[in-house]
């Protein structure tokens, strides 16, 4: 019996191949490539490369699907893609009927400047060359949906309704149905304030609208950072106004923000939310007095930047004088605790909302370091001020039910020697039932009230 004896073994074929047992086949040409198989013996699945995909996807070494006008990563990530651009670049001799007809007396041709198209450059043209009436860009065109149109016409609806209800000073009024929409349709800073704190307020109507809970973190983020990059460059008398009121705008999102948010309200945090972001307030009139001056502000309401005074009393006569018993006078924050209880004394004897802001932009700044302290007595007082605050919420929606639950905090730390002090506060403020009925914007310069003196609006008696 013959045995056939096996052909030799290639060295370089592994023997755990599936083809070692069969005869060797003879070597591949170049042109007879195998196919390429991974780790798992699967064959790869053929595949196109992306060679004319936009500019941000090749910077990103990332697959570009080429769609027009705009890629579908650019898209995903709110970003414009440079599609759009070429596209719009490339359509700026063939002018649409929309241009035609606002530009229909001159003519298109001359009217734009365009590179030509290079084949071997990746950048696109400029759109800065192009003119942004007929070839809006994607920043310029907003990409909203039919329902955050709706959304923002519900907010500015919302806002036009409530603030149009008869108030007690006509003055505030004009200001806030007339002025601010006015100087909010030229400042987009001042326009995305005013629709975050509107979402705020229909927010504390319908908590459970998710909507509006979106549209009050979208809208007040966008204001904070166009307020941010217009500080950082020209402040002047056309800006002033709207960066003072989106200031009160962001302070106001700040502390109404937090009823919403339980695990931010602690009790030693809550004077400081109300403090500090009315000091930035005062921090930029102080920052530009010049620009305050002439501004709008100051035509419209002549006494905004009046600041507080001391009541003039003597310490025995002052209203609030028990504030500060047990003082001797030579203590290192006698000061503080003199200048808190003398201004209440003046806020009280005229309870306008202006003069509250002044309180919380104007106080000390050891005022504020001994809040975060939680120091008894000053803790009396700031509980004092919220009391004082009470009887005006029906003016300020946004300080709706806030007095009884800034007070409540602070009698939950205050320690109980303190109580009967804030006590007696809460009934002088709240027994004192005679407020102050001039109307108008004024102030009184004398030690009591008989000394009035009225302020009228300079914006009224312009032709």
């Amino acid at each position: 019996m013959l045995l056939r004896v096996p052909p030799a073994m290639n060295p370089a074929t592994s023997p755990s191949s599936p083809s070692s047992s069969e005869t060797s086949s003879p070597p591949l040409g170049p042109a007879q490539a195998p196919i390429s198989r991974n780790r798992n013996n699967y064959p790869r699945r053929s595949h196109t490369k992306s060679r004319r995909g936009c500019r941000r996807c090749k910077l990103r070494k990332i697959k570009c699907d080429e769609v027009h006008p705009e890629c579908g990563n650019c898209i995903k990530h709110n970003v414009p893609c440079d599609f759009n651009i070429s596209q719009t670049a490339h359509m700026a001799g063939q002018p649409s009927k929309r241009a035609i007809s606002r530009l229909s007396t001159s003519k298109t041709s001359g009217m734009y400047t365009q590179s030509p198209p290079s084949s071997t450059s990746s950048t696109s043209p400029s759109p800065l060359s192009l003119d942004p009436i007929i070839l809006p860009t994607r920043s310029q065109t907003p990409d909203w949906s039919g329902s955050e149109r709706l959304l923002e016409l519900r907010l500015f609806h919302h806002y036009t309704l409530w603030n149009s209800r008869d108030r007690r000073m006509p003055i505030a009024r004009e200001l806030w149905t007339v002025v601010i929409p006015s100087l909010a349709f030229q400042n987009p800073c001042l326009m995305d304030g005013l629709l975050a704190c509107t979402a705020l307020h229909l927010r504390l109507k319908c908590p459970q609208d998710g909507a509006l809970v979106q549209a009050s973190h979208k809208y007040m983020a966008r204001a904070i950072r166009l307020y941010l990059d217009t500080l950082h460059g020209n402040i002047d008398a056309q800006n002033f106004d709207a960066l003072y009121l989106t200031a009160i705008l962001i302070a106001f999102h700040t502390f109404i923000s937090r009823r919403f948010s339980p695990e931010s309200a602690k009790a030693d945090t809550i004077p400081l939310q109300w403090f500090q972001p009315f000091q930035g307030v005062q921090a930029l009139t102080k920052t530009r007095p010049d620009a305050a001056d002439k501004s709008k502000m100051a035509q419209i309401l002549p006494g905004w930047r009046i600041p507080l005074r001391a009541c003039g009393h003597q310490r025995i006569d002052c209203t609030f004088n028990f504030l500060l018993q047990g003082l001797n006078g030579d203590e290192v924050d006698y000061t503080v605790y003199e200048f808190a209880a003398s201004n209440m004394c003046n806020v009280f004897t005229c309870r306008q909302p202006r003069f509250f802001f002044h309180f919380l932009g104007e106080a000390p700044t050891r005022l504020v370091e001994l809040l975060k302290l939680q120091d008894p007595r000053t803790l009396v007082i700031v509980g004092a001020f919220f009391a004082m605050m009470k009887p005006i919420e029906n003016q300020l929606w946004w300080l709706e039910g806030a007095a009884d639950r800034e007070i409540a905090e602070i009698q939950s730390v205050l320690p109980p020697t303190w109580l009967p002090m804030l006590e007696q506060a809460k009934a002088i403020i709240w027994g004192y039932v005679d407020l102050c009925k001039t109307q108008g914007v004024h102030i009184h310069v004398g030690l009591g009230r008989e000394d009035v003196l009225p302020l009228r609006s300079r914006f009224s008696e312009e032709p």
